[in-house]
C-alpha cells in the first residue's frame, strides 16, 4: 500500500512540474518585443520565398510598423469587456501590412504566399480546440508564432502581445 502511494506521489509531483515549465515558456513567448517580433518574421520570410536583401528590409519595416501598431491597440483596449473596435482596428493594421509586403514580392513570390497563408489558416487549437489544423480559433502571434513555425507568415494577430 505505502508502495502504490509513493508512487502515485511521484506521478503527481512530476506533472505539476511539467505544467509549470509549460508555463515558463508561454511566459517567454509573450515577452517578444515588436522588433525581435519583426526580425524573426524577416527571416523567415526570407527563406520561405527567397527575398532579396532590399525585400528583407522592407518587409521588416512593415512588420515593425505593424507590431508596434498592435501593441498599442492591444494596451489601448486591455481593460475594455467588448473587443469588437479593438479587432477592427487590428484587422486594419494587418491589411495594411498585407498591401504593403504584396507590393514589394514578385508575383512567384506572392502566389508561394498566399499558399503559404492558406496553409495557416487551421492554426493550432487555440480557444476552444485541443490542438492540431482546423480546430478552433487561432492563438495568433504576430511574429508568426503559431501552427507549423515554418509555414507562418506573420500574416496573423498576436492575441498575447
Amino acid at each position: 500500500m505505502k508502495k502504490m502511494f509513493f508512487i502515485l506521489l511521484a506521478c503527481i509531483s512530476v506533472n505539476m512540474g511539467f505544467s509549470q515549465d509549460m508555463k515558463k515558456g508561454q511566459q517567454h513567448q509573450k515577452s517578444k518585443t515588436p522588433e525581435e517580433k519583426a526580425q524573426r518574421l524577416a527571416d523567415r520570410l526570407e527563406k520561405q520565398l527567397t527575398l532579396s536583401p532590399d525585400q528583407k528590409t522592407k518587409i521588416y519595416g512593415f512588420a515593425l510598423t505593424r507590431f508596434q501598431k498592435t501593441k498599442e491597440i492591444r494596451e489601448k483596449y486591455k481593460d475594455q469587456p467588448d473587443k469588437s473596435k479593438m479587432k477592427e482596428e487590428l484587422n486594419l493594421v494587418r491589411g495594411t501590412y498585407i498591401k504593403e509586403v504584396a507590393n514589394v514580392l514578385t508575383p512567384e513570390q506572392i502566389a508561394k504566399w498566399n499558399e503559404i497563408r492558406k496553409g495557416n489558416k487551421g492554426g493550432k487549437g487555440g480557444k476552444g480546440g485541443k490542438g492540431g489544423k482546423g480546430k478552433g480559433k487561432k492563438d495568433k502571434d504576430d511574429s508568426g508564432n503559431q501552427g507549423n513555425q515554418e509555414n507562418n507568415t506573420g500574416d496573423e494577430e498576436d492575441e498575447n502581445d
